[in-house]
């Protein structure tokens, strides 16, 4: 479209070595049947940003406390480096393979399985979860056995101004504080998601001291999301209800910032993104010997919570579970877990034409089965980077049918389900990087399904083309800092490295550029590449038509939109598109009907009303419909105070209405 549419004090105080501390749980006994949960889950935490894990920056003074009064697993691994699989593994106790959710968006969990929410749930606990991002939302079906799922992306600060996408600690931190407050005379299992530290890294004020690059402002989201925690901690306390409640908080991925190559996460399994922080704290529930400060050296994974907990509240194991229970190591019965683990990423797999990824812990060892296997000794190379496959043959071999035997069991409940996405739900995930494009390659699905060891040893070995992704997200930096110019030249230098790969993002990008630069026929000669490789995708046709309008063909945009709002009559911003290419065409009726309709369909989230409404006054004001256009403005400020294109727009209209009325006295 035409440009004007487009549309606490951290502390710096390193935390008292306190860790090192041993004592007995406070508090009175209590019974197992009285013992609450509080289940934090931080979202793309590191640990080694934690001060429990041997940080000295002083981000996380309140986990760190919680800490030296808890149990911390210093080498917990997620099995994925994806929000809802790993979420799902915790909920379940089983690894992707067996529960069927292999990456976001695409899959849900299937009722078959029983949730760890189910199970409490049929133990009288009142259950809640406070959600704060679309990853999460309930229409992936981890919502089973929750009484309360508040996934309401409208609700709270949103990071940016129309984002449907995530929602920040100060929300999550509110609806949890409220929910707990109207259970607490009841037992209780509360589930609060921090993603915060997920990108885009935009800590708030008072947080965004640790400085401008991305990791730093990374730290200061870390920081900020630690105060939540410290804040549900504290009212806890202040409730009486802390030293009745058993808190675990956990990561479910990290963030590799270049390490082993990577940027952000869900290509590779390397550890950088699958060690993330496992802090267990029990109160002093009659029956178990726990003490405080205990630290745990062997791995342990996602999947042992759910039997962890069974164990500990006496509730007995009827699910099938990948898991083992940690309370010998929370009892200091046994001294560190030897168990294998195992780790997957279908992300290459599934929206790009790479390999799967499975790998699997055992002792020291880390082996990974790709097109070129990899085996590192971790004792020796924590950080993985000498691959030993070639130079120890019988290990690697060793290895190789160690995870071979482990992910050829065969599942016993269903496999994966998946997703009908709509554009919404595409425009959402495609904005957090995790689609490309618009279906899920059936062969791909089938290998997964069906031979999984092939589908590691089919397609690009996804370590090979990190050069290339790496330039494709530079690339996508540069277009959010108005530098299509240089976003055009990392694109080339990606293409030479895409071993002939066609990729949805960097054709994105390059006609994102190419329409920054006013280059409307490059545009369109890139959207028409795109649609060769997703026919009739109703995403594309709406950026081409825009690119066409742009140009000056509108009847031509007008043409591909209504076809547009043919294939997706529910989606709202394709009405408000071609309500505002009809708007310039001065057809007045035509674009009325149309943003009537858009703001009908525009969900109750954070902007997307407000949108609408914008686009409708800027159409009211064009047409000298001053009177119309300022109240209109005024209910988006009541609404949105923060709205400086519609706080400026109201200016220049009521700048119009004083020169009529001046006018008008002479």
């Amino acid at each position: 479209m035409t440009g004007h549419r487009k549309t606490f004090v951290a502390t710096l105080c390193t935390a008292l070595a306190l860790v090192g501390l041993t004592g007995c749980a406070k508090g009175p006994k209590i019974s197992r049947d009285d013992v609450n949960i509080l289940f934090i889950t931080l979202d793309t935490t590191r640990a080694d940003q934690l001060g429990c894990y041997g940080n000295e920056t002083g981000l996380t003074p309140n986990l760190d406390a919680l800490a030296a009064e808890a149990t911390v697993f210093e080498e917990a691994i997620s099995p994925v480096p994806l929000t809802l699989p790993a979420h799902t593994s915790m909920m379940t106790g089983l690894y992707p393979l067996h529960h069927g959710v292999r990456i976001n968006g695409w899959f849900l969990l299937a009722p078959e399985h029983i949730t760890l929410a189910e199970l409490l749930k049929e133990q009288s606990f009142a259950t809640g979860a406070v959600i704060s991002s679309y990853v999460l939302d309930k229409q992936f079906q981890l919502d089973q056995g929750f009484d309360f799922y508040d996934d309401d992306m409208s609700q709270g600060f949103q990071k940016n101004e129309f984002s449907t996408i995530e929602r920040c600690a100060d929300a999550i931190t509110a609806s949890g504080l409220d929910w707990l407050e109207a259970h607490r005379d009841r037992r209780f299992f509360l589930w609060l998601h921090y993603y915060d530290p997920h990108h885009p890294y935009d800590p708030p004020a008072g947080f965004n001291i640790y400085g401008d690059t991305e990791f730093l402002r990374y730290q200061g989201e870390i920081a900020y999301m630690d105060d939540h925690v410290g804040r549900v901690l504290r009212k806890l306390k202040e409730m009486g209800l802390y030293d009745r409640t058993l808190i675990i908080a956990v990561g479910d991925h990290g963030e590799a910032f270049g390490r082993n190559n990577e940027y952000g996460h869900a290509l590779l399994i390397y550890n950088t993104t699958l060690h993330v922080p496992l802090i267990v704290r029990l109160p002093n529930i009659d029956g178990i010997s726990y003490r405080a400060g205990r630290r745990v050296g062997g791995r342990v994974g996602l999947a042992d919570i759910l039997p962890t907990l069974l164990e500990i509240l006496g509730i007995e194991l009827t699910v099938p579970v990948d898991g083992h229970s940690l309370l010998p190591f929370l009892e200091g019965k046994e001294k560190d877990p030897s168990w294998p683990l195992y780790a997957e990423t279908a992300q290459g797999k599934l929206t790009k034409d790479y390999s799967q990824l499975s790998g699997i812990y055992e002792d020291n060892w880390k082996y990974i089965l790709a097109p070129a296997p990899e085996l590192y000794d971790l004792s020796e190379d924590p950080t993985e980077q000498r691959n030993l496959a070639a130079s120890v043959p019988s290990e690697a071999e060793r290895m190789k049918d160690r995870l071979v035997a482990l992910i050829s069991q065969p599942a016993t409940l269903p496999g994966s389900s998946t997703f009908e996405m709509d554009a919404e739900a595409e425009e959402r995930l495609r904005s957090l990087g995790y689609i490309g494009g618009s279906s899920l390659p059936q062969e791909s699905l089938d290998e997964l399904e069906n031979d999984l060891v092939r589908a590691c040893q089919t397609g690009k070995d996804p370590k090979d083309m990190m050069d290339y992704n790496n330039l494709v997200m530079a690339a996508s930096s540069y277009l959010v800092s108005n530098q299509p110019g240089r976003a055009l030249r990392t694109l080339k230098k990606a293409s030479d490295l895409s071993q002939g790969e066609i990729d949805d993002k960097l054709l994105n990008y390059r006609a994102s550029a190419y329409t920054q630069l006013r280059l409307f026929d490059s545009a369109i000669e890139t959207y028409y590449q795109l649609l060769e490789l997703h026919p009739n995708d109703p995403g594309v046709l709406n950026n081409l038509a825009l690119a066409y309008h742009n140009k000056g063909q509108s009847d031509r945009a007008v043409e591909l939109l209504r076809d547009v709002v043919r294939r997706s009559p529910l989606f709202y911003n394709f009405h408000l598109n071609l309500g505002n290419v009809y708007d310039d065409l001065a057809e007045y009726d035509q674009a009325d009907r149309l943003y009537a309709k858009a703001l009908e369909l525009a969900p109750n989230a954070a902007g997307k009303r407000e949108e609408v409404r914008y686009n409708m006054a800027l159409s009211l004001h064009r047409r000298g419909k001053s009177e119309d256009a300022r109240s209109i403005l005024e209910n988006i400020l009541q609404a949105r105070p923060d709205h400086e294109q519609a706080r400026s727009l109201l200016g220049t209209v009521q700048s119009r209405l004083g020169r009529e009325r001046s006018g008008a006295a002479q």
